[in-house]
């Protein structure tokens, strides 16, 4: 690790952006551990199905009409789509639609979704240019390390005040993976953090609506443009990122920097990512497995007087939506979570449409729950008391979700999760050799190829 500066700075001790920076530089394929490798391949693997799962979706088609009217150059994969549009508008495309199903992969320690704003950079990069996996999967590694860490440090603080991480600090990791394919120097990947900073945008309040997905999306495209301006010697403060009016100071009222160093390329912060089961905020997890866990001991939703949901403060200010209108409200519902739960045994994509979250069964349920606050309840617990009409009461306590560090999503699971939101779209076997090759992602083969492999689902 630097300790003293070298670079932009000039002299007196390196500035936490210069060891970012110098980070982005000179990480190379051969200094990642095998495990690290084997991470962006599962990551990969859940970010490409749940991209292809949502290429259909309103959101999605109409982001790519929008953005296509510009007549750009055809340079990058629209995932699931026949139109290819130029870098930095199908990262956007790409960063919406893997974020749409709210079925991302998340960074335990922050909350932060990283590979939504992170992938589509690499892969449209990486097919532009045809680079190699070794090359895509590097970027990745230090566009999630970059992110990663910098979410940490923030956490809770910037969350708590109205800021989606995953938007704002996701603006961070497209900036480094960007600078690593562009093969940008220290220097210059300081100054593209820098336009990372005054770029990073992302409200909570937008949770429910198209606007939340849009943000990974635009922290895709702005952490490219960010990359490809400094490239060219556009410059930005030397410390966007701690400096006295910088991101640390402004957009948020308290962190910890030393998240942002401490054994930095040797402890590999995104090996701590996590993979969801249920296509909804991660607060709730614990809930949809107590549900379906009801569920499993035989009692039916139509024989149900009353659920107490004993949840953490968390659960109630993200998912606290008693009456979700919308698919998109639904997945802040953990009242329609713990409904779908219970009637379905299960809380996929179709769990959140708006026929599901307006149908008469799920709202009626959905009324019969009662969320109960415990501060004493763990962030990813919950406990449910289930009260039938014929007097039964069943007690179902969750400490810690499916998914989970503690309960991880096995590869095996991974692959199931990926045919259950691509198979009936492009088929068994298309389905399988998509698996195969991210499998075997960086064996040397050319990441245009397997971008340009990706079947086309949307309609015509």
């Amino acid at each position: 690790m630097l300790t003293r500066a070298t670079g932009p700075g000039g002299g007196g001790r390196t500035s936490l952006s210069e060891i970012l920076a110098d980070f982005v530089a000179r990480t190379r394929f051969d200094d990642l551990p095998g495990a690290v490798v084997h991470e962006v391949r599962r990551s990969f693997l859940n970010w490409l199905g749940v991209t292809l799962g949502a290429a259909r979706e309103e959101a999605v088609r109409i982001a790519a009409r929008v953005l296509a009217q510009a007549d750009p150059a055809p340079q990058a994969t629209v995932v699931g789509h026949r139109r290819r549009l130029d870098c930095a508008a199908a990262a956007l495309v790409n960063g919406l639609a893997a974020h749409l199903y709210d079925f991302d992969d998340t960074h335990a320690r922050s909350i932060l979704h990283p590979s939504a704003p992170i992938f589509p950079t690499c892969l449209a990069l990486s097919e532009h240019l045809d680079l190699p996996g070794e090359a895509f999967i590097t970027a990745y590694v230090v566009g999630s390390e970059v992110a990663d860490r910098i979410a940490a440090a923030v956490t809770p603080w910037h969350n708590e005040a109205g800021w989606h991480v995953t938007g704002t600090v996701g603006t961070f990791g497209a900036a480094a993976a960007a600078s690593k394919l562009l093969g940008l120097s220290t220097a210059q990947a300081v100054h593209a953090l820098g336009l990372a900073a005054t770029q990073a945008a992302g409200l909570r309040e937008m949770f429910g609506s198209m606007a939340k997905p849009l943000h990974p999306g635009k922290a895709a495209w702005n952490g490219l443009l960010a990359a490809s301006l400094a490239r060219e010697g556009f410059t930005s403060s030397l410390q966007g990122l701690e400096g006295r009016r910088g991101f640390l100071a402004v957009m948020t009222p308290g962190s910890n920097p030393d998240a942002l160093t401490h054994d930095l390329g040797r402890d590999f912060e995104m090996v701590k990512n996590r993979y969801k089961p249920y296509a909804c905020g991660v607060v709730t997890h614990a809930a949809i497995d107590a549900a379906i866990e009801a569920r499993r001991r035989g009692i039916e939703a139509a024989q149900v007087e009353r659920v107490e949901a004993f949840v953490h403060p968390l659960v109630q200010e993200l998912t606290g939506k008693a009456e979700p209108q919308t698919g998109l409200e639904g997945k802040f519902s953990v009242s329609h979570c713990i409904a779908v739960g219970l009637i379905d045994g299960r809380a996929g994509p179709g769990a959140f449409t708006d026929a599901r979250v307006r149908s008469h069964d799920a709202a009626e349920l959905r009324r019969k729950v009662q969320l109960v606050v415990d501060p004493d309840m763990g962030e990813e617990a919950a406990r449910l008391v289930v009260r039938t009409v014929d007097g039964r009461q069943e007690t179902i306590t969750v400490d810690l979700a499916t998914g989970s560090l503690e309960r991880p999503m096995s590869d095996r699971a991974l692959e199931e999760k990926f045919r259950m939101l691509v198979e009936a779209s492009v088929g068994r076997e298309r389905t399988q050799a998509l698996i195969d090759a991210v499998w075997s992602l960086g064996a040397g083969a050319s990441m245009r190829d397997l971008a340009r492999s990706i079947p086309v689902v949307e309609e015509p």
